[in-house]
């Protein structure tokens, strides 16, 4: 099931250049795979336009862009110049991994169980958000690991850079 992975208001864009695109320029928050030149393909839909299995696509910087098509332009009655409201669609974790497997594992260690239970829910989230930000399957279940070695010893995310006092 797909989950909502970005929702928020963005200015379309044109390149200057003949035949320049339209775009969505993306947040640094949403991030590229790492395969097929960083283009990313997800569901999206604009101002309520659906677009299925669509590229993200790199730009200068690091960060992505969507393509706005001069159909869909059409359709949703916009222009470069004005704002549109995008929401970006995706696998909350790749081959099956999930939420429920986070917590099963973290089951096998009472001791951590227990203080992630303990902690404020903006705490577990962004333990939650770190570990499903791998993108691969690989480095998801090395962040599991990593983030119940450190629950056990009552840390907070260490992407949020704050420690428990004990």
């Amino acid at each position: 099931m797909d989950s909502l992975l970005f929702d928020g208001d963005i200015v379309l864009e044109k390149m200057n250049m003949k035949g320049g695109w339209t775009y969505a320029l993306l947040p640094a928050v949403v991030k590229g795979g790492k395969n097929n030149f960083g283009w990313t393909r997800m569901n999206a839909t604009i101002d309520d336009y659906e677009m299925n299995n669509v590229s993200l696509m790199p730009i200068k910087g690091g960060r992505l862009f969507l393509a706005v098509k001069a159909e869909i332009r059409k359709q949703i009655k916009k222009e470069a110049g004005d704002t549109v409201r995008v929401k970006l669609f995706g696998a909350k974790a790749p081959e099956g991994i999930s939420e429920a497997d986070f917590h099963e594992a973290l089951a096998d260690d009472p001791e951590a169980l227990k203080l992630f239970g303990g902690f404020p829910k903006t705490e577990q989230q962004a333990w939650l958000s770190w570990i499903f930000e791998g993108g691969y399957t690989d480095t998801i279940v090395a962040r599991m690991a990593d983030a119940i070695g450190e629950i056990a010893m009552g840390r907070y995310c260490k992407v949020a850079e704050k420690k428990v006092k004990k």
